[in-house]
């Protein structure tokens, strides 16, 4: 079952959205990611931060990490409030490193933030775990898909399955969010849309 997640990765096009989800302080918030299997020894720095406005409520752009930082507390963030230290300026995601990182949401293209994962968590038994339902609520309409979820070290990785043939729901829900349920328990994030671009010809 693993490999059918992994196939969209491999292909030219781009691959299906995973979404990493982070507790922040007392919120929870979730944007789209692409899992990037890394060595263990990289997997505790995240190159690219998410910042967020005070409030966690919008993504105020993104910013790679400066070379040479890679340790400390925040190492391993993905989302961090506030604009980034003296230094080091917010960029549209797609200008981070030269090229465009996007994936398919949606059946359209949105930015997406690299997430690094250990390869060896492919190594640990129950890493990789079925969720019974990944909900995604967006203006007013929520679609629904089974998937699977990488736990790590202060931040989820939902990995809705790709294929899957998605269980449209209308709801009167204002607000943006990820919804996953687990064997016996729930989560819910907010879910931050990446700031609009467009892409470079």
């Amino acid at each position: 079952m693993l490999a059918g997640l992994l196939v969209g990765a491999l292909t030219p096009a781009e691959p299906p959205c995973a979404y990493v989800l982070s507790q922040l302080g007392a919120d929870a918030v979730a944007t789209p990611a692409l899992v990037v299997f890394v060595p263990p020894q990289e997997a505790a720095v995240q190159p690219v931060q998410v910042h967020l406005d005070e409030a966690g409520q919008n993504i105020l752009g993104y910013s790679l990490r400066p070379t040479g930082v890679d340790a400390g507390p925040d190492a391993g963030n993905v989302f961090v409030r506030g604009l980034p230290e003296a230094g080091t300026s917010l960029a549209p995601l797609p200008a981070l490193g030269g090229w465009v990182r996007a994936c398919s949401h949606l059946g359209g293209s949105t930015p997406a933030v690299p997430v690094h994962v250990p390869t060896s968590v492919l190594d640990l038994p129950g890493a990789l775990e079925e969720v019974l339902a990944v909900t995604l609520s967006l203006h007013g309409t929520s679609v629904t898909v089974p998937g699977h979820v990488i736990t790590l070290a202060g931040r989820t990785l939902v990995l809705p399955q790709s294929g899957a043939v998605p269980e449209r729901l209308e709801r009167d829900r204002a607000e943006q969010s990820l919804h996953v349920t687990l064997p016996g328990s729930d989560e819910t994030a907010r879910y931050l849309s990446p700031p609009r671009f467009t892409a470079e010809k």
